[in-house]
């Protein structure tokens, strides 16, 4: 019987680490991937320069719109997008989640820090926290089973079997040893 249509107590260890794995990583992928696309396509074509400041509408003239600014919008927008999809995917599952974690480490630093657990404030930081703690077993577990990263790891271990053995490559004219196999 499959892993999918088992219950989950009935499963080994090994499958129920799987499952959650690939439970995470499409949760993850379809937060990351939505908020990172809003940051790109928000006001126009500014491919992820501009969301900050449409987000949180700060008085004019209180933000100015430095090169490092837009390059940290721009890094967080496609970070954001481009880890979901390595999560949905299982492809760099460990790097994206690293990623992931520090992308949300520095909101809470650059943003939500002072809003702490407040809802009243426009959010504070407990929605990064529970994503950062989301990322951990994903980088724990790695991709598992369901992902990308196992099928080129098998498909590596698997090339240099398939490979003919370096002693089978004999020089023109060499002597072929009794029984006729090299």
């Amino acid at each position: 019987m499959s892993v999918i249509f088992k219950p989950l107590w009935k499963l080994t260890p090994e499958a129920k680490a799987d499952a959650a794995s690939l439970l995470l990583r499409l949760a993850l992928a379809c937060v990351f991937v939505t908020h990172g696309l809003e940051k790109i396509l928000m006001n126009g074509a500014g491919g992820g320069t501009t969301w900050l400041i449409a987000t949180f509408h700060p008085p004019a003239g209180t933000v100015e719109i430095t090169p490092f600014l837009m390059f940290v919008q721009v890094v967080v927008a496609w970070g954001e997008t481009l880890g979901g999809v390595a999560l949905l995917l299982g492809l760099f599952t460990r790097p994206a989640a690293v990623a992931l974690i520090l992308l949300q480490a520095g909101a809470v630093y650059l943003i939500t820090i002072d809003k702490a657990f407040s809802e009243h404030k426009n959010g504070g930081y407990e929605y990064n926290l529970a994503l950062m703690a989301m990322c951990l077993p994903v980088l724990v577990l790695g991709g598992c089973r369901f992902s990308l990263d196992r099928l080129f790891r098998r498909r590596a271990k698997a090339a240099p079997a398939a490979a003919p053995p370096a002693a089978a490559a004999r020089p023109e004219g060499a002597a072929v040893p009794a029984g006729g196999r090299p």
